[in-house]
């Protein structure tokens, strides 16, 4: 029989491996801050591919060109912690199970992960060129496109995190 633990001791261990995944989170982060703008770069570089030549981002909002770069550092970090997101969740999940579910877990946790990343790169390399290429062609004569770098930004990982849910 397996070892019970108290309802009081599973949070106990959920919040210390909540803590330790956000701790993982910032020390990510702090190393992004500098590398914000190349970060930038890259990931506006689907629209800017099909923006005319002269155009710009713009930051509608006095705290946007601070907050963009924190924002961008912030999914960044994100996106490298998420294993060992994964791997704290498996922690907390596994003892709980038996020896055929933990096999059949551990294959699920394994693909999620590598999903996430497919998901990543797709909706990069491909859906974000496709929605953008079809948002600016549909807009009507006379419209300038003036894209707000937060709203930007928003929309990018929304779009990312939204196709691991369906990777």
């Amino acid at each position: 029989m397996k070892d019970e633990i108290s309802f009081l001791d599973h949070l106990k261990e959920l919040r210390a491996r909540l803590i330790k995944s956000l701790i993982v989170v910032g020390l990510f982060f702090v190393p992004f801050i500098p590398f914000a703008n190349e970060i930038y770069l890259l990931v506006s570089s689907p629209l800017q591919q099909i923006l005319p030549a002269n155009s710009s981002m713009i930051a509608t909002e006095v705290a946007s060109p601070f907050i963009a770069p924190l924002k961008i550092s912030f999914f960044v970090s994100l996106f490298f912690s998420i294993p060992y997101s994964i791997v704290q969740i498996w922690g907390f999940i596994a003892p709980g199970m038996y020896e055929d579910e933990r096999a059949f877990a551990f294959g699920i946790f394994l693909s999620s992960l590598v999903l996430f990343y497919v998901g990543v790169l797709f909706s990069y390399f491909v859906i974000l060129p496709l929605v953008f290429n079809f948002f600016t062609s549909s807009a009507p004569e006379g419209i300038v496109l003036m894209t707000d770098i937060s709203r930007y930004l928003d929309f990018i990982f929304s779009i990312f995190f939204c196709l691991w849910g369906i990777f």
